[in-house]
């Protein structure tokens, strides 16, 4: 991460921006994971940007997110900038993937698969610089603010049979398989846990498995 030699105005702006800030909504399906038999929701680029765009502008703030190229690797790099010059900025390394009948996910550097290793890395890493949450849709049916619904029968056998983390946990073992022991372990050790059938949380499992699929065998990352 790379800094302003002061950040004292940036700070200031940035308590005001994230005191009125919002939930982003989850308004896309996500179709590793599901829940009830659907798609999981999360929050997109789309989603992230509306919640921030307005507040970061009227407090002087301003994101950009160029992407460059070095060697064989796609990097973005999100920068907050401050009116008054300061700044704070953080890159990440991304890996386009496309999955392939009978095979799985593997290395593509065709455009659409650039395109969406982008956007992923952009959602992720402007939701972390700026701490924007989405909204915890399993919270809204707790407090009775979203309406539940009812489970088929042979979804809850389905479900008791392989248990409600079954699709997270094989997403998971793919992406072990694909990074490496020393990448996924070190991503489990920054989420605190030493297995990821110690992550029940549906937000917890929707990051970690955002973290992994934008890194590469051999690299490093800092989830906290």
């Amino acid at each position: 991460m790379k800094q302003s030699e002061s950040i004292v105005k940036l700070t200031e702006a940035l308590i005001k921006v994230q005191a009125k800030m919002e939930f982003a909504k989850k308004d896309s399906e996500n179709p590793f994971f599901s829940k009830q038999g659907k798609p999981a929701k999360y929050a997109d680029l789309a989603s992230v940007l509306e919640v921030a765009r307005e507040l970061l502008s009227a407090n002087g703030l301003a994101v950009v997110q160029p992407v460059e190229m070095e060697g064989d690797f796609y990097y973005v790099e999100t920068t907050l900038l401050h009116i008054s010059g300061e700044f704070i900025s953080s890159k990440i390394k991304i890996a386009p993937m496309k999955q392939v009948k009978d095979v799985g996910w593997v290395p593509s550097l065709d455009p659409q698969s650039i395109g969406t290793a982008i956007s992923y890395a952009r959602r992720y890493a402007l939701m972390a610089l700026l701490c924007i949450a989405a909204e915890d849709d399993d919270g809204n049916a707790a407090s009775g603010l979203g309406q539940k619904e009812q489970v088929k029968p042979q979804e809850k056998k389905k479900e008791e049979k392989e248990g409600p983390n079954y699709n997270f946990l094989k997403a998971m073992k793919t992406e072990k398989e694909r990074v490496g022991d020393a990448v996924y372990y070190g991503v489990l050790k920054d989420f605190g846990v030493g297995h990821s059938n110690q992550i029940t949380k549906r937000e917890d499992q929707l990051k970690v498995y955002d973290v992994l699929k934008i890194l590469h065998k051999g690299d490093t990352t800092d989830a906290g």
